[in-house]
């Protein structure tokens, strides 16, 4: 039986480069918090991260809207071209791209918004 490596995005990092505690972020969400971590330490996290973390869901949140409009405004320009006109290859490209923007966008959305109840658990 091989070890399952954990993926990045499983841990909260507690403290600067020098000292950092990994925290594995199910056991944040069941409530746990190891014993070890010392409370100024959480507490400066908390504080430093918490505001950090919402401005960084607010710029997520426009541009998540701002891909939308784009990809809403590259959709109209498609209907419009239709099958044969002589963008029709360099929109649908354009269109791909706009759509995988949208996906990494609405993923990056729902992940920082999950960083921030995991934050508020653990500074609560």
């Amino acid at each position: 039986m091989t070890a399952r490596r954990a993926s990045p995005s499983m841990f909260l990092v507690l403290g600067g480069l020098a000292n950092q505690v990994l925290l594995p972020a199910a056991l944040l969400l069941r409530g746990g918090m190891p014993h070890d971590v010392p409370s100024d330490r959480l507490q400066e996290y908390c504080s430093e991260h918490s505001e950090e973390l919402v401005v960084k869901v607010e710029e997520a949140k426009q541009d998540l809207t701002e891909i939308r409009a784009k990809f809403e405004s590259l959709n109209a320009k498609a209907m419009d071209c239709g099958c044969c006109c002589e963008e029709y290859n360099d929109i649908q490209v354009e269109l791909v791209y706009a759509r995988k923007d949208v996906e990494y966008y609405e993923g990056r959305v729902e992940t920082l918004e999950k960083q921030v109840d995991i934050l508020a658990a653990l500074c609560t």
